[in-house]
């Protein structure tokens, strides 16, 4: 009787003390649901940059090989030579033809006492007669090479262009003189025409080294005198120049 006792205490002092420990033992639950922890994507691949060469990222201001300048400096303008060359030829031959038949015209108005043709004369009554044919050939063939060059982006001057223009109408009447004959007459517009545009077209090249000497920042020498004193005291001079 007293071990049954015994062991019923036993049994009532020991089951609170496992209960205890089995609570201790539980891991400790929350009111707020559990949720999962976000995922971690893999960054985005970045693109890969374009290989460029050094050339391409940074253009060179050195002149291409067979240019004497780099691309970006030469002018831009159409090259119209060939065009010029032949309308200037054609238009100002029939624009010296039709001057000088006009001012042959205005010269004969001028002398009317001599026949060019029937009679003999003077050397002034033929001055006064061929001068005007002679100067509208020149004036009229020079301005139209000079139109024409001008609208086919040409850059000739004008002053030169009627230097030209009159120098072959000169170069003309000299040979119509040398042969003697009125058949040199016909030589004289197409002379006219191609002095003036052999001019226009020199002029048009002066002005095409003007440009490339401006865009070289000028290509004369520059010589400036140097004087300075050295860590020994002495004094040490020169020339500093610039190409």
């Amino acid at each position: 009787m007293n071990l049954l006792a015994l062991l019923t205490l036993l049994v009532v002092v020991g089951l609170p003390a496992v209960g205890n420990a089995q609570a201790a033992d539980a891991p400790a639950t929350s009111s707020q649901p559990a949720t999962a922890p976000p995922l971690i994507t893999a960054p985005p691949e970045a693109a890969p940059a374009e290989q460029t060469s050094p050339a391409e990222q940074a253009p060179s201001d050195r002149p291409l090989r067979g240019h004497l300048l780099p691309p970006e400096w030469q002018s831009r303008r159409p090259n119209y030579f060939v065009p010029r060359v032949l309308a200037g030829t054609v238009l100002g031959t029939l624009a010296g033809t039709g001057g000088l038949i006009g001012g042959f015209l205005i010269g004969l108005a001028l002398e009317k006492d001599c026949n060019p043709f029937d009679d003999v004369c003077s050397s002034d009554e033929i001055f006064v007669q061929t001068a005007p044919a002679l100067l509208a050939t020149g004036l009229l063939s020079s301005l139209t090479v000079y139109g024409i060059g001008s609208a086919l982006h040409g850059e000739g001057a004008l002053s030169t262009t009627l230097w030209g223009g009159f120098a072959g109408t000169g170069l003309g009447a000299l040979l119509m003189v040398a042969t003697q004959s009125y058949g040199g007459i016909v030589l004289i517009p197409p002379l006219a025409a191609i002095g003036a545009l052999v001019a226009y077209e020199l002029s048009d090249s002066e002005w095409e080294r003007e440009q490339v000497k401006a865009r070289l920042g000028g290509t004369s020498v520059q010589l400036v005198p140097v004087v300075g004193v050295t860590q020994g005291g002495g004094v040490l001079g020169g020339l500093a120049g610039r190409f």
